[in-house]
C-alpha cells in the first residue's frame, strides 16, 4: 500500500514516516564519499550552541529586519543616522519601558520614512516585550537551551519566520532553520508542500524528536536535510530535492510520497492565472494536463494580474492557439505592448511545439508508406494559410536524403513548374522523389490541378530517370496519398 494512504489512515504511521526521512537521509549519506565533509560543516562556528547577550541578539535581528525593508545600513553614514535605533538596546530596560520611550528614539532617524519608523517601533517594542516576558536563555546540565525560542516570530513581518530562524542558528541557538531541508521533508512525508511559512515548528520538532533519538543535535537532522535538498553543492554534495527535484535517481524515491504521483484519494487544485506559483508543482507531480492553457502561457512569460486576466480571454476560444497567424502576432504585442516581442515569443514557442511533434528525420531514413511521411509533415503543414509545396529527395534505396519547399502561395501550373522540382533533385543526386502540399481548407481531398500537375512530373520523372513516387496531400489532421488511391 502506499505509505502516503497508510498515513492517513493511521496517525502513528505518519509520525514513523516523519522519521523514517531522517533515518533514510543519514543511511545515505553515511555511504557518501563526502561524508567526511559534512560532518566537518557541523564544527562550523555557526553550528556551535553559544549564549548570545541581548544586545547581540538585538542587533542581529535588527539588521535583518532592516534588510527586509531595503533599508541601508551597512556603511559608516547610513550607520549613523540609524545609531539611536541601534543604541536602543542600551538605553531601554525592558522591565521598566513604555512604547512611548522607543518612539522618542526612533523619531531621531530622520531619514527614515514614517511607515519605516512604524514597523521598527513595532520591532522595537515586540523585542522588549519578548525580553520581559521570557527568560530567553536558560543554562541546562551544562548545556545552553532555548526557551520560547519561537516568540521571537512575532519580531519580523508576518511571512519572515524562517529569516529569524537563520538568525537564531546563526547565532549558536540550536533550532532547524532549512527551508530547504523542510521543503524537502514535506515532499517526502506528505506528498505535497505543505505552506512552508507555517511549518517551521513542525519542521524543528520533528528534527529535535530524532535528534534525541539518535543523540545528535537538532542541526545535525537539519544540515543532512539541507545537503539533500542540494544546498551544499558547494562542498561537493549533491542532494536530489533541489527545486525541481530528481525523482528518478533518488535513493528515497521507492518510500517517497512526492514520487508517487497525484493521489486519486486527494482532491486537485484547479489551477488558474491567478495561482501561477502551483504550476511547477503540477508539472513535477505529472498532472500538467489538468492545467489551462491560458495559466502555462501566463507562467511561461511571468505574466500577473491583469496580463494574465488578457491572456486568459484572448486563448479561451478552440483552437486559438492553431490559428495563431501573423494577424495574431500584431494582436497580441498590442495588448500587451509592454511585454517586448510578446506575440513573436508565442510564434517561436508554437514553433518549438510543432518541431517537437514531428519525427526529425536524418539522412538514411527510410519511409515505409505515405503514413509515415504524413506523420512527419502533418504539424508542420496542417494550420498554414498559405499552400506550400514540398519536394522530399531520395537515394537510390529510397531512403531519405533531404526535404525543399519549392513553393509557396497558390497552388498551379505556372507555380510548380517541373524544372523547379527536377533541377533540385538533380543537385541533390536524388534517385527518387515524394511531393508533399497542403490545403489550408482542411479537406485533403485532390483537385483536378492536384492531379494534372502530378501527372506531368511524372511523365517528366520518367525521361530523366527521377521517379515520382508519391504525391501527398495533408489537411486537417488528414491525408490523401495519390499512389494509394492509383492516381499516379
Amino acid at each position: 500500500m502506499n505509505p502516503g494512504r497508510l498515513s492517513k489512515l493511521y496517525p502513528a504511521f505518519h509520525r514513523m514516516q516523519d522519521l523514517c526521512f531522517f533515518d533514510d537521509l543519514e543511511c545515505h549519506f553515511q555511504s557518501h564519499p563526502q561524508y567526511a565533509c559534512l560532518r566537518q560543516y557541523l564544527d562550523l562556528p555557526s553550528f556551535h550552541l553559544r549564549f548570545p547577550d541581548n544586545r547581540v541578539l538585538y542587533t542581529r535581528l535588527l539588521d535583518t529586519l532592516l534588510d527586509i525593508l531595503d533599508i541601508a545600513h551597512t556603511n559608516s553614514s547610513c550607520y549613523k543616522e540609524l545609531s539611536p535605533l541601534y543604541q536602543l538596546v542600551d538605553k531601554i530596560d525592558p522591565y521598566y519601558f513604555t512604547e512611548g520611550h522607543i518612539s522618542q528614539e526612533i523619531i531621531k532617524c530622520y531619514t527614515l520614512e514614517s511607515q519605516q519608523q512604524k514597523q521598527l517601533l513595532r520591532f522595537a517594542t515586540t523585542f522588549f516585550h519578548t525580553i520581559r516576558q521570557f527568560s530567553p536563555f536558560v543554562e541546562v546540565s551544562g548545556q545552553q537551551k532555548v526557551l520560547a525560542w519561537d516568540a521571537w516570530y512575532a519580531v519580523f513581518p508576518r511571512g519572515y519566520a524562517w529569516e529569524v530562524v537563520r538568525v537564531l542558528q546563526d547565532l549558536g541557538i540550536g533550532v532547524a532553520a532549512s527551508w530547504h531541508g523542510a521543503r524537502a521533508w514535506s515532499r517526502f512525508t506528505h506528498g505535497k508542500l505543505i505552506e512552508l511559512e507555517n511549518i517551521h515548528l513542525d519542521w524543528h520538532s520533528r528534527c529535535e524528536t530524532w535528534g534525541k533519538r539518535e543523540k545528535q543535535p537538532v542541526v545535525y537532522p537539519d544540515l543532512l536535510a539541507h545537503a539533500f535538498a542540494n544546498q551544499l553543492s558547494h562542498l561537493g554534495i549533491n542532494g536530489f530535492c533541489g527545486d525541481t527535484p530528481n525523482c528518478y535517481e533518488c535513493p528515497l524515491a521507492s518510500s517517497c510520497n512526492w514520487n508517487q504521483g497525484f493521489d486519486q484519494n486527494e482532491e486537485k487544485v484547479l489551477i488558474t492565472e491567478s495561482d501561477l506559483e502551483a504550476i511547477p508543482i503540477a508539472i513535477q507531480k505529472q498532472y500538467i494536463d489538468d492545467i489551462p492553457i491560458s495559466a502555462l502561457i501566463a507562467w511561461v512569460f511571468s505574466l500577473e494580474g491583469a496580463d494574465a486576466k488578457v491572456i486568459e480571454e484572448k486563448f479561451s476560444q478552440k483552437n486559438s492557439l492553431r490559428l495563431m497567424d501573423q494577424k495574431t502576432v500584431y494582436e497580441l504585442s498590442q495588448l500587451l505592448p509592454h511585454v517586448p516581442y510578446f506575440g513573436e515569443k508565442m510564434k517561436a514557442l508554437l514553433e518549438v511545439c510543432k518541431r517537437y511533434s514531428e519525427d526529425t528525420l536524418i539522412p538514411g531514413d527510410q519511409f515505409s508508406c505515405s503514413k509515415d511521411i504524413f506523420a512527419h509533415f502533418r504539424f508542420r503543414l496542417r494550420d498554414l494559410k498559405q499552400e506550400l509545396f514540398i519536394l522530399v529527395l531520395l537515394d537510390n534505396k529510397h531512403q531519405y536524403l533531404t526535404d525543399v519547399l519549392i513553393t509557396k502561395g497558390t497552388l498551379n501550373k505556372s507555380l510548380v513548374h517541373p524544372r523547379e522540382v527536377y533541377s533540385t533533385a538533380i543537385e541533390n543526386r536524388a534517385a527518387a522523389i515524394v511531393c508533399v502540399h497542403n490545403h489550408p481548407s482542411g479537406d485533403p481531398k485532390a483537385s483536378t490541378d492536384d492531379i494534372q500537375i502530378t501527372h506531368r512530373l511524372k511523365e517528366v520523372g520518367t525521361v530523366v530517370g527521377i521517379p515520382l513516387l508519391d504525391h501527398i496531400i495533408i489537411g486537417n489532421d488528414r491525408y490523401f496519398s495519390l499512389a494509394d488511391q492509383g492516381l499516379l
